[in-house]
């Protein structure tokens, strides 16, 4: 088991004037946290647990039951979704991950679409014959959905499967 360690060294002590779902004041501390990462150049199983993690209530619908498809969404001048590999991590530790993710936005993880790589290489089509995950450290558990298609439309389908045959997790209070 590999020990991940994270410092919060952004100012998020100004969090009074934060929305509601913004993370948590947290002094400039290091927060160590025990979990299983992969080896920063170990490729992607098909099988692997990925998560995507979700920061708008808007992207996920009421309850938590499903995510939406805007929570995949990509600006037209990107090609790349940020996501994480999760696999033989801990509950704890993958909310932990979702947080220092959104930190730099002071955004708390509020919910997340987990899926695997089979899941993503299933929407290739013509206008996306390459559309992959790959693995992009730092840290060892960020990895990318890669090749996106052009076409706004293409993209907005996949996201549109991803969200479908993803597994939304709400975060519990």
């Amino acid at each position: 088991m590999r020990i991940f360690s994270s410092v919060f060294s952004q100012s998020v002590n100004t969090v009074a004037s934060a929305p509601p779902d913004a993370v948590p004041a947290t002094s400039a501390a290091t927060t160590v946290v025990a979990m299983a990462a992969p080896a920063p150049s170990s490729e992607v199983s098909l099988s692997e647990p990925l998560s995507r993690f979700i920061f708008d209530s808007g992207h996920v619908k009421v309850g938590g039951s499903q995510a939406k498809w805007r929570a995949f969404y990509l600006k037209p001048t990107d090609n790349d979704v940020s996501i994480a590999r999760i696999g033989d991590m801990e509950e704890g530790a993958i909310w932990t991950l979702g947080d220092e993710t959104g930190a730099e936005r002071q955004r708390r993880a509020i919910a997340r679409a987990d899926f695997t790589r089979t899941t993503v290489q299933a929407t290739r089509s013509d206008v996306a014959p390459r559309i992959d995950v790959v693995p992009y450290p730092p840290p060892p558990s960020h990895a990318l959905i890669v090749n996106w298609p052009a076409q706004d439309e293409a993209r907005r389908s996949i996201c549109m499967v991803l969200a479908a045959e993803g597994t939304a997790v709400a975060r519990s209070a």
